[in-house]
């Protein structure tokens, strides 16, 4: 199951071309063990290559994940740093298995994150890996009228899908010295962004998509922060 990876139609948005970019770029490099420096020997994906995205440091260590922050997370109209950093996490994570579809990369997402039967035998775009709720996913993969919708997803999702971080922003990252002063996510943060209960978009939702009403999308009766859109 861990091996076998969703099925895509060609690229509908800039979203599904930056990632089969970046798959198609970096899957040769599984091969001669190109990967491994930033998969497997340091923390994945690199906070710091989100907090300091010009440093050429970084991106010489954490080619994936600063273009994933490049391409995908400075395009979104995120402007909230729980967010930024929760996309970035599940985004590095579907796309790292993408790219190296090993045990341990699939079983890194959790459940809920994993492909569907429906987006391990139906052709659907990219872009509906990268969304969150995994009923959603099922039902839209198996829909071929929600494959173009992209950009009426991501306008009805930047209204308002937040995290609900209920901490201040110092909980979120720590500094870990042993691992040459890493920036990480601490574990409570983890542990919060992990819990797909937590995250949440607005009523909208609903009503521009009323066919996803019983899909386990958990709305928001109010409030929220931009979310991202393309």
């Amino acid at each position: 199951m861990w091996s076998r990876l969703p099925v895509h139609t060609s690229p509908l948005c800039p979203l599904d071309q930056v990632v089969a970019d970046l798959v198609q770029a970096r899957r040769p490099y599984e091969l001669s063990g190109g990967n491994i420096q930033e998969f497997q020997k340091r923390p994945f994906p690199s906070v710091q290559s989100l907090l300091n995205s010009e440093n050429e440091t970084e991106t010489e260590k954490s080619p994936v994940t600063t273009l994933i922050v490049n391409k995908i997370i400075n395009i979104m109209t995120v402007p909230t740093l729980p967010e930024q950093l929760a996309i970035l996490w599940f985004m590095g994570s579907v796309i790292r298995w993408l790219i190296s579809p090993t045990e341990a990369n699939y079983n890194s997402m959790p459940e809920w994150l994993r492909p569907t039967p429906a987006q391990l035998e139906c052709p659907h775009p990219i872009w509906m890996d990268l969304f969150l709720w995994p009923k959603a996913r099922e039902k839209m993969c198996r829909s071929p009228e929600y494959h173009d919708k992209i950009d009426i997803m991501s306008g009805v999702s930047n209204e308002s899908i937040s995290i609900n971080w209920p901490y201040q922003l110092s909980d979120m990252v720590m500094q870990v010295n042993g691992l040459g002063s890493e920036i990480v996510l601490t574990p409570a943060f983890e542990r919060h962004m992990k819990d797909l209960k937590n995250w949440s978009v607005g009523p909208r939702m609903f009503e521009v998509f009323p066919g996803l009403a019983d899909t386990g999308i958990n709305i928001r009766s109010t409030g929220g922060v931009p979310g991202w859109s393309w």
